[in-house]
């Protein structure tokens, strides 16, 4: 997977780059390896002494980074092609915004697609569904670096929601944006974080959202106290809450891009490993619905989703 996501860089139109590629302490040599195969002098290697997490391994490349532009990709993700010369020329174009992304594909282990996933676009509609849930794959942002450093990189305390938390902060630097454009392959499987840590994930969205909040009101965030009274369990030892959650991401994505008799099964699947999710639950009856209908009631029960959708993520 490592190898797929650095090839993908190199089949960018976009060459005046530098990739750093972060080794957060690996046990073993292979990261060194796979970028000695490769070859490509545009590639520098990180190798941390000791694990800072993901978000620490970021502001380690932050700290080293010289270029205009930060495009994040993550070691199972793939750019998808022209994903740098697009962006770019946004930002060059938008000089007001902090930020741009871009809609992606859904792959599994395997790469195989399973749903283009299309978050809203258009500033207005994006900041309405922000403070319930981040739309933006981190894997198809690129940020200007001057923000960044502004704001000081990733925020470690927010172990399981540092993207999330960084993107509310940047919506209070610029403007932000979504391209109508698939940008990226999200790899999707049991061992992601929003499927293996799924609970504790949504507790710390959460103190990213208050912190967002208090910040608005110009409150202290106090994020490390908040930080520090978050109770939920770790969830990591489900394998059937994994799948459950992979079964009901992979249902609600072909949902959303109007494939709904193919998203059945696997709403089926979800609900049979994680019952009592009322989403699922949910959506699995919608599916079911005919269109007029779900057409017409859409606009009551969306606003209800929405509040709710972060207690399943």
């Amino acid at each position: 997977e490592l190898e797929e996501a650095l090839r993908s860089s190199l089949a960018q139109d976009f060459v005046d780059f530098e990739h750093l590629v972060v080794d957060d302490a690996s046990p073993e040599n292979s990261t060194q390896t796979v970028l000695e195969q490769i070859g490509d002098p545009r590639f520098r290697l990180i190798r941390l002494p000791q694990s800072l997490g993901p978000a620490g391994a970021r502001n380690a490349a932050l700290r080293q980074a010289t270029g205009e532009y930060i495009a994040i990709l993550d070691d199972d993700d793939v750019m998808a092609p022209g994903r740098l010369s697009k962006s770019i020329a946004s930002l060059d174009a938008h000089p007001e915004h902090a930020l741009v992304a871009g809609w992606f594909e859904a792959i599994d282990a395997e790469s195989a697609l399973h749903a283009i996933v299309r978050p809203p676009t258009g500033e207005q509609r994006i900041r309405d569904v922000l403070p319930f849930h981040n739309p933006f794959l981190h894997s198809s942002c690129l940020i200007r670096t001057a923000v960044m450093q502004k704001l000081g990189g990733f925020r470690e305390p927010l172990r399981h929601a540092h993207d999330y938390d960084l993107i509310l902060r940047l919506a209070e630097q610029g403007r932000i944006e979504i391209l109508p454009e698939v940008l990226a392959g999200y790899r999707f499987h049991t061992e992601n974080i929003t499927t293996r840590r799924g609970l504790l994930q949504g507790a710390y969205a959460e103190v990213a959202r208050e912190c967002a909040r208090r910040r608005a009101a110009g409150e202290p965030e106090q994020l490390e106290e908040q930080v520090a009274a978050i109770s939920v369990a770790d969830d990591s030892g489900s394998n059937r809450r994994a799948e459950a959650r992979v079964h009901y991401q992979i249902g609600e994505w072909m949902f959303r891009d109007g494939r709904v008799r193919e998203a059945r099964p696997w709403l089926r699947r979800a609900w049979k490993g994680e019952p009592f999710r009322p989403l699922c639950a949910g959506l699995l009856i919608a599916s079911y619905t005919p269109a007029f209908l779900r057409r017409l009631l859409g606009p009551i029960f969306r606003p209800l989703a929405a509040s709710r959708y972060a207690s399943w993520r």
